[in-house]
């Protein structure tokens, strides 16, 4: 085997890398140019999978650890373990352990919500209680999400109207209760009786007719324009960038590497491997457009070619659009 998974994708790890590094930032995480930073995060931030994330890249960018840790314990209110939990998945199995030791964090500053991800087999986090975070200041549209955390609770609410202000664009945006629940990765249910609440309230707007009070699959929109002046944030990003799918597309990539390492693997079972990885993470390549759709077929099975080309492809895109 002449190449590997990772090595195919060394455009892509960079840039996420790179990325992470872009919104620790915002949210206070001590970061520099040394470390690979240019330029600030402009898309919101999805804190629940930034430090997965983080979590997952931490061998390969080793003070991620060090950050995640310091801003856990500084600001692990602002998170929500249930979704924290319900995100997991997604990522993979080693990530359950070092969530485990993000928990301990937190634990041990009295927040024992994190109780309920302990794990037995989970592994230190940070290497020393030096501060390298500090607490959230709400000054960009990147941390809508923890903003609308801090003034209306952590929970269902919040999330559901961080992701409607992030859909609208140049015109009126509708998103299904489907939709939504795909993005922030709570159940149906949940988002639908979050939503509408926030309808009731007059937060989030339903479609003029009707039927809509009783639609099975309902529609729900919330203009930005009606809330930047009151969260001082500016304009508003346009567009959920669907960061889970993309951390954990790469923190798989990671673990197929180590899977395979020290062993020999034949240049079709590499690309057999390959096409598993695209066709498991698919989403993380389609979803916002990031990657044309002819990118991802393959031209002659040749997995390798179409593998690098995708990956290279969904790298530019993180750069240009995190």
């Amino acid at each position: 085997m002449s190449s590997t998974p990772a090595s195919l994708a060394a455009g892509l790890i960079d840039a996420t890398v790179e990325l992470i590094w872009r919104q620790w930032g915002p949210l206070g995480g001590s970061v520099s140019v040394a470390d690979g930073v240019s330029g600030h995060a402009h898309a919101i931030i999805d804190p629940e999978a930034l430090l997965l994330g983080s979590l997952c890249l931490a061998e390969r960018e080793r003070r991620f650890d060090d950050v995640a840790a310091s801003w856990v314990k500084t600001n692990s209110t602002l998170l929500s373990v249930q979704r924290l939990k319900n995100l997991l998945p997604a990522f993979p199995r080693g990530a359950a352990a070092r969530l485990g030791g993000a928990a301990d964090v937190a634990i041990a500053g009295k927040d024992l919500r994190w109780a309920s991800i302990a794990h037995p087999g989970r592994e230190p986090l940070g290497r020393d209680n030096k501060l390298r975070a500090t607490q959230v200041r709400f000054l960009h549209s990147a941390t809508l999400m923890l903003q609308l955390r801090q003034g209306m609770g952590v929970g269902v609410k919040a999330d559901v109207l961080s992701y409607l202000l992030a859909t609208w664009h140049n015109g009126r945006s509708w998103a299904s209760t489907a939709a939504v629940t795909e993005a922030i990765g709570y159940t149906s249910a949940a988002v639908r009786r979050a939503a509408d609440d926030l309808a009731r309230a007059r937060f989030i707007d339903l479609p003029n007719v009707a039927s809509a009070a009783s639609m099975s699959q309902r529609m729900y929109s919330a203009e930005p324009a009606r809330w930047v002046q009151t969260l001082g944030v500016g304009n508003i990003e346009p567009g959920w960038r669907f960061w889970r799918e993309r951390f954990s597309l790469v923190a798989a990539i990671l673990e197929t590497e180590r899977q395979l390492e020290g062993k020999p693997v034949s240049d079709y079972a590499l690309g057999v491997t390959l096409r598993e990885l695209l066709e498991a993470h698919r989403s993380a390549f389609v979803r916002n457009d990031a990657v044309r759709e002819d990118v991802l077929l393959d031209g002659g099975d040749d997995w390798v070619a179409t593998f690098s080309a995708a990956t290279m492809a969904l790298a530019t895109w993180i750069r240009n659009s995190g």
